[in-house]
């Protein structure tokens, strides 16, 4: 088994963070004085937006691992000009330098955010005098809960799913600031470290956030505590939970939190439990899907498509995913409409439907509540609950007797998450041999594993052999 080795870089390095983002004020020499940056709680403060602003940029969530990238893996759009920048990737040709060039940004990026969450943590030990009210706790089970976030998706991007193996070689787990290296582990391994992040987060969480036990169902004074779905929060960290025991296969302790979450009352079916802010949202995404865009990066689904993914022959009239996430380009002539192209709108609109750059949310909690029912009719009991939240009748209810569980959960998922970048993930949990809408195949778990670099160059010199 050929041996991975992550080398840490120094945080202080001002290559870590985006000047434009003005994240910090750095020194002639450019690097980041701790000292000066920690000084009191708005430093920490400064450093955990950075953190957020990181990964809402177009290299992460801000674009390919929602509406680009893992969603033309997943085939929710049609390319086919070999002269498109997602062409390669549309056809899992991996070696082509568009595709590794991106797959390099985000591990990069990841593991630069990982450091910058490393940083934050080691630099708040043993000074909680410097915070007021709960802020130490709650900054700190933030950063813990990001943390795992981070190498959640790192694990489902870069390592073999379970169904490969528990035991299969993954990746490092990065968990404190040095220059030691640190040894690739296995899935299990790094599943056993993620949840450790997560159980010490939410005790954490569990005394400090006001979007979770401790909330006491009044606005709080104080803006940092407002408005925390779009922070890792209390019940962000127990929802990703759930994702990852449902990865891992234990499907009992995956199904607990799930139950816990969809009893909650303030938890409704559709709730985002965690959002990422960008006043760049619009831009990010008009760069894919306006008549506007650049044809080698423009993003469409097809009629056809449209039809069969939502299904709109049953249920054009009734769905609200349909007409608020999907637009038809405005240049289709109406004698062409059965030809035309749609465009994702789901992330430039107003009113209740956008909900900025969802992580997590009640949706998938509801799916993987009805993935963990021992009968597949109480599965899709819960398939059905989120039907109704978009407006499908219960005339139309999904019953054993109409239906095949796995069909229709796969269905439910590609409807619910375009443009998030959960389906692709959900094909290779499920170790999908025939992808929808992708040609021939021949070696499928191939695809759904990001090749790690081949030189220790590539990550910024994070990965030496």
């Amino acid at each position: 088994m050929k041996k991975i080795l992550i080398l840490s870089l120094l945080i202080s390095c001002s290559q870590f963070f985006m000047s434009c983002e003005n994240w910090f004020d750095v020194n002639p020499k450019s690097q980041v004085k701790n000292d000066i940056l920690f000084e009191n709680e708005n430093g920490y403060k400064t450093a955990l937006f950075g953190i957020y602003t990181t990964m809402a940029t177009p290299a992460l969530y801000g674009q390919e691992l929602t509406m680009s990238l893992l969603d033309v893996l997943a085939q929710y759009y049609t390319i086919n000009d070999n002269y498109h920048n997602f062409y390669n990737a549309s056809i899992y040709n991996y070696e082509a330098s568009t595709v590794k060039s991106k797959f390099d940004a985000i591990g990069k990026t990841m593991y630069k955010t990982i450091m910058n969450c490393n940083n934050l943590l080691e630099n708040m030990e043993g000074r909680q005098e410097l915070f007021s009210g709960h802020n130490y706790e709650l900054i700190r089970g933030e950063t813990l809960g990001l943390r795992a976030y981070l190498h959640f998706d790192l694990l489902r991007m870069f390592a073999p799913s379970f169904t490969v193996g528990a035991n299969a070689a993954a990746i490092p787990y990065v968990d404190r600031v040095t220059r030691t290296p640190f040894p690739q582990l296995t899935n299990m391994a790094v599943t056993e470290k993620i949840l450790q992040d997560c159980e010490e987060a939410l005790s954490l969480l569990e005394v400090s956030d006001p979007f979770g036990p401790a909330a006491d169902n009044t606005e709080p004074e104080d803006e940092f505590l407002r408005n925390r779905e779009e922070r890792m929060n209390y019940y962000a960290v127990k929802a990703l939970m759930a994702r990852v025991y449902l990865w891992a296969g234990q499907t009992p302790k995956a199904g607990n939190i799930a139950n816990e979450l969809i009893a909650h009352p303030l938890l409704g079916t559709n709730r985002i439990l965690f959002r990422l802010y960008s006043d760049k949202i619009t831009t990010m995404s008009d760069d894919y899907f306006t008549v506007n865009s650049e044809n080698n990066l423009q993003l469409s689904l097809s009629q056809n498509q449209r039809k069969e993914f939502y299904e709109t022959e049953k249920y054009e009239s009734s769905d609200k995913r349909i007409p608020s996430w999907l637009i038809l380009n405005p240049n289709t002539i109406e004698s062409d409409a059965n030809t035309g192209r749609y465009f994702v709108s789901k992330y430039n609109q107003n009113g209740p439907m956008n909900q900025g750059i969802p992580l997590l949310r009640m949706t998938e909690i509801q799916y993987i509540c009805a993935e963990c029912q021992a009968e597949p009719a109480k599965g899709l009991d819960y398939l059905n609950t989120v039907r109704h939240e978009y407006g499908i009748p219960a005339a139309f209810d999904l019953t054993k007797e109409n239906c095949v569980f796995e069909e229709e959960l796969f269905k439910e998922y590609r409807k619910s998450f375009l443009a998030e970048g959960q389906l692709f993930f959900f094909l290779k949990r499920k170790d999908y041999t025939d992808i929808p809408g992708a040609l021939n195949i021949e070696n499928p778990r191939k695809i759904f594993c990001f090749p790690l670099p081949d030189d220790e160059k590539e990550f910024g010199n994070l990965i030496t052999k």
